[in-house]
């Protein structure tokens, strides 16, 4: 086997990014010997390209998200295989996550969820946020003012790859235009940042979330996830499958083979719940209201009494409407999120079993222990073993 010297112009700042390069870097691991370059970012300057262009490179695997970028890449005259699919260009086979398909499951996710009205909120201009709205038009049957377009003007100099719309404090209009939204509504932000930036108007605005408002990402950002409140579900695109499959055109090409020009599209990887969705969204307001209530007070053993004071309905009430809306008594839907509590906390590998019984409001681990592997067939350890 050939080894090969390729050049990364991969930004390793975002999780995306570096999901590509793992996968780039899993292909060669498996498929030969490679060694790279990695540039952390993707717009190479004049002196970077005379630089790599000295270092004798076999081919580029690159995210070209303007013209300068896609100029200086192409005056190393190497074989290219592009991960932003930006600019189509002849010669350059672009591959990226399918943005049809990450729609698709996060609108499949928030109608799971009962959210009746999806709305989708963006960054106009950027091209990965355009490709997603386009999606979400022609997947999504509500009418076009449910498309919400809100114009964040990005800095001078600033390109797509740097995209954050980040700022100081809540989006003002973002703000007004979430209180305008009929509620409840899930809304579908076109990345982790700008989920994390719903997340803070809707804190502004005075909407609860994931009740009034449930929000879903894309990239799974880990930090960026945890670090909003609440933690927000994301959909992960599977970049590590783009990088790998990059890798795989690139190596065809270095070899003298032909791949076929065009957008090369993966399918993602799945939707990683967290608490920006977990709900389960109802048009009764003191349903909606008890529900609530049971979430923030799992962690202390709430029963069901104290759900029927707080909410200010008779027991038989509370009972009837859980049946009528949820097809369950009160009682079970207690234990079901406590028993998803214990499954979030088992992901925790730095929490004792009986630290998470704690934290779910079990008096003793063995009442939980025995809870929870009569409702999933496995004791809490025998879970958490499987999820590595």
């Amino acid at each position: 086997m050939p080894h090969r010297r390729v050049i990364l112009l991969v930004e390793s700042s975002s999780a995306y990014g570096r999901g590509c390069l793992l996968g780039a870097a899993r292909y060669a691991r498996l498929h030969g010997r490679w060694t790279f370059w990695h540039g952390a970012r993707s717009m190479p300057d004049r002196k970077t390209v005379e630089h790599l262009s000295r270092w004798k490179g076999d081919g580029v695997i690159s995210r070209i998200d303007d013209a300068r970028v896609l100029k200086a890449v192409q005056q190393l005259n190497l074989p290219i295989v592009d991960t932003r699919c930006a600019i189509r260009t002849p010669g350059i086979p672009s591959i990226t996550a399918d943005p049809t398909e990450v729609v698709r499951m996060a609108l499949d996710h928030l109608r799971s969820k009962g959210y009746g009205h999806i709305v989708y909120c963006g960054l106009p201009g950027v091209d990965f946020s355009d490709a997603r709205q386009r999606a979400f038009c022609r997947l999504h049957d509500a009418p076009g003012g449910s498309v919400f377009r809100h114009e964040t003007p990005k800095p001078r100099g600033q390109t797509g790859s740097g995209v954050d719309g980040g700022g100081l404090g809540a989006d003002a209009a973002l703000v007004r235009w979430l209180r305008k939204l009929p509620r409840p509504v899930g809304v579908i932000a076109s990345h982790d940042q700008r989920g994390k930036q719903v997340l803070e108007a809707c804190a502004a605005a005075g909407l609860r979330v994931p009740y009034d408002v449930g929000v879903v990402g894309v990239d799974n950002d880990e930090v960026v996830c945890e670090l909003a409140d609440p933690p927000l579900t994301s959909v992960s695109p599977h970049a590590e499958a783009v990088g790998y499959d990059a890798a795989r055109l690139l190596d065809v090409m270095m070899s003298g083979g032909h791949v076929e020009e065009g957008e090369h599209l993966v399918a993602p990887q799945y939707i990683r719940l967290r608490t920006s969705t977990d709900t389960t969204v109802v048009q009764d307001e003191n349903l909606t209201a008890a529900i609530s209530y049971i979430d923030r007070h799992i962690g202390e053993g709430v029963n069901v009494a104290e759900v029927a004071e707080h909410t200010a309905l008779s027991r038989s009430s509370l009972e009837r409407r859980f049946r009528e809306h949820l097809g369950c008594t009160p009682r079970e839907f207690i234990l079901q999120r406590r028993i998803d509590r214990i499954r979030r906390l088992l992901r925790e590998p730095n929490l004792k079993i009986s630290d998470i019984a704690h934290r779910c409001g079990f008096r003793t681990t063995s009442h939980m222990i025995a809870l929870f592997r009569a409702r999933t067939g496995q004791t809490p350890s025998q879970y958490r073993r499987g999820m590595t």
